[in-house]
């Protein structure tokens, strides 16, 4: 340390420029030259083993003493009575996991050396790497062993017993502050800075409870006890839930009492129950619905006189004729397929586009009183509000006025107002749309309706069900337009362009047709959906960092020839080589390809699929195919690992694509049927991979020596 401190002032002295007395040198004897060594140090050639972090294992703790003690040196008096290694514990936090506390107890000493990885200088940042080199002098091998950051420990030296152990350091959290507390703390604002009215509440509020008036609380608690309790009317209020019965009162004085009729029809359901009551007020119709109600009884006598056990034979005739029904298969497939398709109800095999998709199963019979709104609009000879109705709307008022026929005309405008209430639905369960339908009031029967087809999650309508109710929407604008309709005004009004609605009205059955100038969408008969094809991959590379082949799989024949294949993988190899793509994966196109590419060390992942493919399918199984070989090659992803599991790498392949199709993109999964494949050790040799052949061969020949 002094000899650092003269040549820095040496060089202080050479560098400024005053002049120095010069000094007559004294001619000393050079100083005698240290006498070489006994013997050199011997030359020692160690095998270097690096040893890779573990997951599922904790890296070595590593602990360094800044006041200089020495943990392998022996500290006593007498200097000749040997004392034992220190004893070295480490602690582990309950509330935190994450926190260790390492202590180092002398032999003999009364000091320990305490250091923690939560406090101090583990805090700080770490911007370099540790490891851990262990020398075996026998096996002349050299083990390196990572060490983490948050595993090193600064051992400070503490009396022991004088000194309380480190307390935790403060959360930048702070903590939820009771109910009581934050009580008081709102009454002392209020003492403080709150009006009369407020103040004299929380002065009421106060003297109601048991620990400030302790009279006042007793006698509330006698008040409660002299209250008379109805102990058979409570039992009666849930009673009726397991007695599987409608509401009743079991201490009822009169049948009305028994089972109250306003706990069985409730208050606003009354408005909905006035139809009998109408039919008798216009009169003509009273016998008719007297004689449908004695119709109604009797096919229920007719079907009971039917049954089995009353008349065997008329059973066995009905029987018969069941059978002889011939059953229209292909209409019943139509009737739920609208579902998986995400369409309303449709016909496939209807021969008039009125027939494709029914009316009266998109507008119900009990729906129509409910959308006459423009019609009476019309009838009074008042103008539709542009703000109030959708442009489609709008722009097809004036064909209401051509009609003559009035149920034509009653038709077309409940369809209008329909599609009325369907945008303005969506609307109201889309982001861009509130505004607009703020104020439209939907008819109770619709709204329901609406919000159990299309089910809206949060206030929110999924990309499936705002799909299905476009579909409705566009298939009333097919009736609004004759099946033949333009798709300008209604892409207005679900803010959508026509190119994103024409892949909505494909997916109806509808084509494209141009008709001056115009283009419209048809509804050609019998209706031909689109053919929705699986994605298909056309191969999978994995190549080195010279564009070699590690494992590849082509289930295409674009490139017949094992030399065309060659050629591809070399240029994709070369363009791509350049890109960063190991932090995520990248894409680019090649030959009217697809090409999704990530790199990792000197492994390169490919996936290439056609032009028409989703990029996020292949991307997709990118990532499995990455995550899967990850996996099994426990995150030692490099070329070596990867040659010596080429077997496993192989049958990852075939679990996630066979002949171009995707099975699987789940890595774990993928691991999963692997790792099983490759512990079937009593499959015969012909079905099990070179490394299970290897292993097997082996077992066989140790069994053989121990013999």
């Amino acid at each position: 340390m002094n000899s650092d401190t003269e040549d820095t002032k040496y060089q202080l002295n050479q560098n400024h420029g005053t002049p120095t007395k010069k000094k007559k040198k004294k001619h000393r004897a050079p100083p005698p030259s240290p006498p070489p060594p006994a013997s050199s140090s011997p030359i020692v050639q160690a095998k270097v083993q690096v040893v890779h972090g573990d997951p599922q294992k904790s890296p070595p703790f590593v602990g360094y003493f800044p006041s200089g003690y020495n943990p392998s040196k022996k500290y006593d008096g007498s200097n000749s009575k040997e004392t034992g290694s220190p004893r070295v514990q480490v602690y582990r936090s309950q509330k935190w996991p994450k926190r260790f506390q390492m202590v180092v107890s002398p032999t003999g000493s009364n000091v320990d050396f305490v250091g923690t990885n939560y406090s101090g200088e583990a805090t700080a940042g770490q911007q370099c790497r540790y490891a851990v080199g262990v020398f075996d002098k026998e096996a002349q091998t050299l083990k390196i062993v990572p060490v983490a950051c948050d595993k090193i420990f600064r051992l400070e030296p503490k009396v022991r017993g004088l000194e309380s152990a480190d307390k935790e350091p403060e959360s930048s959290v702070k903590e939820e502050v009771s109910a009581r507390q934050k009580a008081d703390r709102m009454n002392e604002l209020t003492s403080l800075y709150g009006t009369k009215k407020s103040i004299k509440e929380a002065k009421k509020k106060h003297s109601l409870k048991q620990e400030d008036n302790p009279k006042s609380q007793e006698e509330l608690d006698g008040k409660i006890k002299e209250v008379k309790i109805n102990k058979e009317a409570l039992e009666s209020t849930d009673s009726h839930i397991a007695r599987n019965v409608p509401p009743y009162n079991a201490s009822a004085t009169s049948p009305q009492e028994a089972y109250p009729l306003d706990k069985i029809i409730l208050k606003g359901e009354w408005d909905f129950l006035e139809d009998i009551f109408q039919l008798l007020q216009a009169g003509p119709c009273r016998s008719y619905s007297f004689r449908a109600v004695l119709s109604i009884e009797a096919e229920a006598k007719k079907k009971h006189s039917l049954k089995q056990e009353d008349n065997p034979k008329s059973q066995e005739e009905l029987d018969g004729k069941i059978k002889e029904v011939k059953i229209n298969k292909e209409a019943l497939e139509s009737t739920d397929s609208h579902i998986a398709r995400n369409v309303p109800p449709y016909n496939a095999s209807a021969t008039s586009p009125q027939e494709a998709y029914p009316l009266d199963k998109i507008i119900l019979k009990g729906e129509w009183d409910f959308l006459e709104d423009i019609f009476q609009l019309l009838q009074v000879g008042t103008e539709v509000a542009s703000n109030t109705y959708p442009t489609f709307v709008c722009n097809r008022i004036r064909k209401l006025q051509e009609f003559q026929d009035e149920e034509d005309k009653m038709t077309l405008s409940c369809i209008f107002s329909y599609i009325t209430h369907l945008i303005k639905f969506k609307d109201q369960h889309s982001m861009d749309g509130v505004s607009s339908a703020k104020g439209h009031k939907i008819p109770s029967i619709l709204f329901q309706k609406f919000s159990t087809i299309f089910s809206p999650v949060s206030k929110r309508l999924s990309a499936e069900m705002n799909d299905l109710l476009i579909s409705y929407v566009l298939v009333l604008t097919l009736y609004a337009d004759e099946f033949q309709t333009d798709p300008s005004d209604i892409a207005k009004d679900l803010r959508m362009s026509s190119v994103k609605l024409r892949v909505h009205f494909e997916h109806l059955g509808c084509k494209l047709s141009r008709k001056n100038n115009l283009l419209l969408f048809t509804l050609p008969v019998p209706l031909q959906f689109p053919m929705e094809l699986c994605p298909f991959v056309k191969n999978i590379l994995l190549l080195d960092s010279e564009g070699k082949r590690v494992a590849v799989k082509y289930y295409s024949d674009d490139w017949p020839t094992n030399s065309s294949k060659l050629a591809f993988e070399k240029s994709v190899f070369t363009k791509t080589m350049k890109s960063n793509a190991r932090v995520e994966a990248d894409i680019s196109m090649f030959e009217n390809n697809i090409v999704i590419y990530k790199f990792i060390q000197d492994l390169h992942f490919f996936v290439t699929g056609g032009d028409d493919e989703n990029e996020l399918v292949l991307a997709t199984v990118l990532q499995g195919f990455f995550d899967a070989v990850a996996l099994l090659l426990r995150s030692n992803v490099e070329k070596r690992e990867a040659l010596e599991n080429l077997d496993l790498i192989l049958l990852c392949l075939d679990e996630i694509v066979d002949g171009g199709m995707i099975l699987e993109t789940d890595a774990s999964v993928i691991a999963g049927k692997v790792a099983t494949h490759s512990m079937d050790a009593d499959a015969p040799l012909s079905e099990q991979t070179i490394t299970q052949a290897w292993a097997t061969a082996r077992d066989h020949l140790t069994r053989t020596l121990l013999r």
